[in-house]
């Protein structure tokens, strides 16, 4: 598989994976979006029913639409405003808020909020054009204050849109700039709850794009199958290997994790690791 594109051969073959969930990571400006930006113009080219779900923290795809020339019936940018978050809101969705705000109820088989966070996510809901083939949750007009509830008030949204598509439509999910991912958080456990969930749904791939390098929940990468990494920082390169390896000769792969070209990567699965690199997808 040397030298595959990775658009071509390997994209269809996740959806036939018993683990279809992902993580996109590499240094800034080494090609993680322009990857991705591929991969979500191969889906509305060649699966006609796919429907994609990006949560985009930092507005990093407001020229989606343009980029890729995506029909304007197919598409739907939501730009959450703090008018879309009610103001009587009490509970802290930040980081820590789980350690003083809230509490989570296990179960043997559930993991459920505490009533009042539920109410206040039913309540507002986000409206989502049924018809759009992609649809955008631009978080990026927010103050940080604001953004884990917004996050959490998304998550949610695209969690109803999943299971309105479950069995039918495949769901593509892209979770971008995700920085409010640790253990402590309540985005952390909203996206391992949905991830456990998907588990048991046909037709569900998530994607997680960017997550910072001292804050990779361990749930997230055991949760993930697959791992599409272009080139790190030494810092980087050394906390993914040792996330995803135990006994093999960590330090040859750091280095080429580190000296990759711009457009390569290796793609790790299984235990074992592939070479790729992004190759233009042509035609509208």
């Amino acid at each position: 598989m040397k030298g595959n594109n990775i658009m071509y051969n390997d994209m269809k073959s996740r959806k036939t994976l018993r683990n279809p969930h992902s993580i996109i990571s590499s240094a800034p400006g080494c090609g993680k979006r322009f990857l991705l930006f591929q991969e979500i113009k191969k889906i509305l080219k060649e699966d006609e029913s796919d429907k994609i779900y990006i949560l985009d923290v930092d507005g990093n795809y407001r020229y989606l639409q343009d980029t890729l020339e995506i029909d304007e019936t197919k598409f739907q940018r939501i730009q959450i405003t703090e008018k879309s978050i009610p103001s009587d809101v009490s509970i802290d969705f930040s980081n820590h808020a789980l350690t003083y705000d809230y509490e989570f109820i296990s179960g043997a088989h559930d993991t459920i909020f505490k009533e009042e966070v539920s109410d206040i996510l039913l309540s507002n809901e986000l409206d989502v054009n049924r018809n759009a083939r992609a649809v955008v949750f631009d978080l990026s007009n927010l103050s940080d204050k604001l953004h884990s509830f917004a996050a959490a008030l998304c998550l949610h949204t695209i969690n109803k849109e999943v299971h309105y598509n479950r069995n039918t439509i495949y769901s593509w999910i892209y979770l971008d700039a995700f920085r409010y991912i640790n253990e402590n958080s309540i985005i952390g456990y909203i996206v391992c709850d949905m991830l456990r969930r998907y588990r048991t749904l046909r037709g569900i791939l998530t994607t997680f794009m960017d997550i910072p390098e001292d804050r990779v929940h361990h749930q997230i990468v055991q949760s993930s199958g697959s791992f599409y990494l272009l080139r790190q920082s030494y810092e980087g390169a050394s906390r993914w290997v040792d996330l995803l390896f135990t006994d093999r000769n960590k330090n040859e792969i750091v280095n080429r994790l580190t000296q990759l070209e711009i457009g390569k990567g290796l793609l790790f699965s299984g235990g074992s690791y592939t070479p790729f690199q992004i190759i233009i997808c042509g035609g509208k």
